[in-house]
């Protein structure tokens, strides 16, 4: 709720879009530990530093924006902020997607099974030749 309040005060679009994109994926990520409460050790750094964080840089943003100046500070700070979330933004990424990694896994074992069993019955030749082409 602190990034959306944060997010209404800002002026420039492309920070809003930022905010916007960051809480989507904070939302795909606590959505993913409804689902598989197990991930939850994988938050633990966002909950305790990464969003209170980003919650004070959009705060400090908002300041800067306010005065309305093309201050060497202020306008290197903001940078300086626009590339953190840009960062942010990968690492939610790269998390919510590491989420996945079970199921992944789970995914290509079955498919591995799947065409091993078809095959030991003669019922997927032209599957085995794309596999012994693709290792090749």
């Amino acid at each position: 709720d602190e990034l959306l309040t944060g997010k209404k005060q800002i002026q420039e679009v492309r920070i809003k879009e930022k905010i916007s994109t960051l809480v989507d994926l904070f939302t795909k990520i606590l959505d993913q530990i409804k689902n598989d409460p197990s991930d939850a050790r994988k938050i633990k750094q966002f909950m305790n530093y990464y969003l209170p964080t980003i919650s004070k840089l959009i705060n400090h943003y908002i300041v800067f924006e306010k005065q309305n100046i093309d201050g060497d500070n202020i306008a290197s700070s903001m940078q300086k902020i626009e590339e953190l979330f840009d960062t942010a933004i990968i690492a939610f990424k790269k998390t919510l997607d590491s989420m996945f990694a079970d199921e992944a896994l789970e995914i290509a074992t079955d498919i591995t099974g799947m065409q091993n069993m078809m095959a030991s019955r003669g019922l997927n030749e032209d599957i085995i030749t794309l596999n012994i082409k693709e290792k090749v």
